[in-house]
C-alpha cells in the first residue's frame, strides 16, 4: 500500500490511474478521513501514520 501526500491545488479529475493497481481515490478533509476510520473504512494504523506526517508539517 501506498500512500502519497500532496501539498498543493491539483484537479484530481485528471489524473490517470492503472486500473488494476488502485482501487479508489478521493479528496477528504481530515474530518472526513476521522470519520472513515472511525466507520471502519480507513486503515487506521495508515492514517496514524499519514496524520503524524501532515501535523509535522503544518507545524513547520
Amino acid at each position: 500500500m501506498d500512500t502519497y501526500i500532496l501539498k498543493c491545488d491539483y484537479d484530481i479529475s485528471k489524473m490517470k490511474f492503472q486500473e488494476d493497481e488502485v482501487s479508489d481515490v478521493k479528496w477528504a478533509t481530515w474530518t472526513e478521513i476521522n470519520e472513515l476510520v472511525n466507520n471502519g473504512q480507513f486503515i487506521k494504523h495508515r492514517w496514524e501514520f499519514v496524520s503524524k506526517l501532515i501535523e509535522e508539517e503544518i507545524k513547520l
